[in-house]
């Protein structure tokens, strides 16, 4: 559901240079797949009890809840100048 509105969105944008755009978003996507379980073993490292894995939980919604606001505040699906 996530993934199509990201590659219309790619296409609103700038339907010239729909394919760099979406390899830079996927990119800088793929980058949470390195990142992530690497995260959490730190953060669950020394035991893996319920609080941390709460830790874990309260962080990747914060996560999540910041990129949907900048996304609110600053997304739009208006053609851009620079792709004429």
């Amino acid at each position: 559901m996530g993934f199509t509105g990201i590659a219309a969105n790619a296409q609103d944008l700038a339907s010239l240079h729909a394919g760099m755009i979406t390899g830079v978003i996927n990119t800088v996507g793929m980058m949470s797949a390195i990142i992530a379980p690497m995260a959490v073993g730190m953060l669950t490292y020394e035991k893996s009890t319920r609080e941390e894995w709460q830790k874990v939980f309260f962080i990747s919604a914060g996560l999540y809840t910041i990129g949907a606001i900048v996304f609110l505040i600053f997304g739009s699906g208006e053609r851009q100048c620079w792709a004429d």
